[in-house]
């Protein structure tokens, strides 16, 4: 039973590690040139684990957006206090506004961010929407309006200027 745990455990930090090799080859080198090979090389991980672990490229995508949906929701809600549930939402919106793979797109990709902004009945933007009702304990209204914020700021970067609300 300790060897499965281990498997296990080793399973999910190689799917990690290409999901981390995934946001760096994108970041460096765009969408369009980022290739299994490359993202295999920099998660310094065996072509054949990444695919067992992911058929092909839009799998591996889908997988980057989910575990950065996750992560930046987790530091929102991590974020966000009793006496500043807003605290949450600054936190979302500047991680995504500085997010290194949404700076380089938007520059050199910005095609590519379509996907991210249109996917409003995918299940990913359900979580976000979710995830958004979690940070501040709002209401269905004010998710909407952090949803869009959140949206707008893949597109525009909120500057640290800025005023966030």
């Amino acid at each position: 039973m300790a060897d499965r745990a281990r498997a296990g455990n080793g399973m999910a930090r190689a799917r990690e590690a290409l999901i981390v090799g995934a946001l760096r080859a994108i970041s460096e080198h765009g969408v369009k040139r980022t290739t299994m090979n490359l993202i295999s090389d920099i998660s310094k991980t065996a072509r054949g684990t990444l695919y067992n672990h992911f058929r092909n490229k839009a799998e591996l995508l889908r997988a980057v957006t989910e575990y950065e949906v996750e992560r930046i929701g987790t530091l929102g809600i991590n974020a966000a206090t009793k006496r500043d549930p807003d605290a949450g939402l600054k936190v979302v919106l500047t991680e995504i506004s500085n997010h290194p793979v949404l700076a380089y797109l938007r520059e050199h990709e910005p095609e590519a961010l379509i996907p991210l902004i249109m996917m409003q009945d995918n299940e990913q933007w359900h979580r976000v929407f979710e995830l958004a009702k979690e940070i501040g304990k709002y209401g269905e209204e004010r998710s909407e309006e952090i949803v869009r914020k959140s949206i707008g700021a893949i597109l525009n970067p909120v500057r640290s200027s800025e005023t966030l609300f």
